[in-house]
């Protein structure tokens, strides 16, 4: 990866991270979604087609994580093949933190709302 210009690993890496980006904000979607369907259906969604909604989001949240988690194999190895030049990558460490935090506290949320959305609450 040495051969590759300075310029064209920085455009690798804003490319990966924007992937990165559009895969976070589709979950948000897949999540969001998740949430309000089960609350607008909360009459007619048996225990059974919760568990069933759950089971697919938790696949649905794992294909996104394993995503997530090889692009940003790519964006170390470019990080890597830039520092090798002398230069530092735009990116903070501390960016690819808070996505598994919202990532893992999302999908509890989640989960939790989907079955949360079946029990009888008195106001």
């Amino acid at each position: 990866m040495n051969e590759l210009e300075p310029a064209n690993l920085l455009e690798l890496i804003l490319l990966t991270e924007s992937a990165i980006d559009y895969q976070i904000e589709f979950w948000l979607t897949v999540s969001f979604a998740t949430i309000v369907g089960c609350f607008a259906g909360k009459n007619l969604l048996t225990k059974h087609m919760r568990w069933i909604v759950a089971v697919l989001y938790l696949v649905a949240t794992a294909l996104f994580a394993s995503r997530w988690y090889y692009n940003t194999g790519d964006v170390l190895a470019f990080t890597d093949a830039l520092a090798q030049q002398g230069l530092q990558s735009p990116a903070p460490w501390w960016t690819g933190v808070i996505r598994i935090v919202l990532m893992v506290f999302g999908t509890f949320a989640t989960v939790y709302f989907i079955f949360y959305s079946s029990e009888k609450r008195q106001t």
